[in-house]
């Protein structure tokens, strides 16, 4: 477990009509993952991001992910590492180094996914903290919304993802 400590705390759960095992192998994706970060979309006003991955592609320990773009002019830069895979019941990665974000600053995002009979409980969670200094304003209005848009997108595309492989 990571020794930092967030401030902000959100979860976005679901209940998945599958195995742990097939839950784990799709989200465990980095790219499928965040995929709502390459589309374009009115959170990042318009903007989309670019996803890199080393060669471990998020599927190890210590592997590293990296999100370049812009939003209304502004460079943006995230850099996460996986901190955590325990295949098939949680991930976490977290961001390393200095970020160029506008409402977040640090954060520690992950999955849980927990058997129950036939289905699988799956929660997705971001800890987080705001920026300083002259963008501690928009992250105390933004902050919370983008967090929670986040993690909403990734449980609602692994639940209609589960949803269209039962009826096909």
């Amino acid at each position: 477990m990571n020794a930092k400590s967030f401030p902000f705390r959100m979860v976005s759960s679901a209940t998945i009509a599958a195995p742990p095992e097939q839950i784990f192998s799709y989200l465990d994706d980095q790219k499928r993952l965040s995929s709502h970060m390459e589309r374009s979309s009115w959170m990042m006003a318009g903007s989309r991001m670019k996803i890199d991955l080393d060669s471990k592609q998020g599927k190890e320990k210590d592997a590293e992910i990296v999100l370049r773009g812009s939003m209304m002019g502004i460079p943006l830069f995230v850099r996460e590492r996986i901190s955590e895979r325990q295949p098939p019941r949680r991930k976490a990665w977290e961001t390393v180094g200095p970020q160029k974000m506008i409402v977040l600053d640090q954060y520690r995002m992950g999955f849980e996914i927990n058997p129950n009979g036939s289905t699988s409980k799956v929660s997705v969670f971001i800890e987080y903290s705001l920026p300083t200094g002259p963008q501690k304003l928009l992250g105390l209005l933004l902050g919370r919304v983008y967090a929670r848009w986040c993690i909403d997108h990734m449980i609602k595309d692994a639940a209609f993802h589960f949803n269209q492989l039962a009826n096909n």
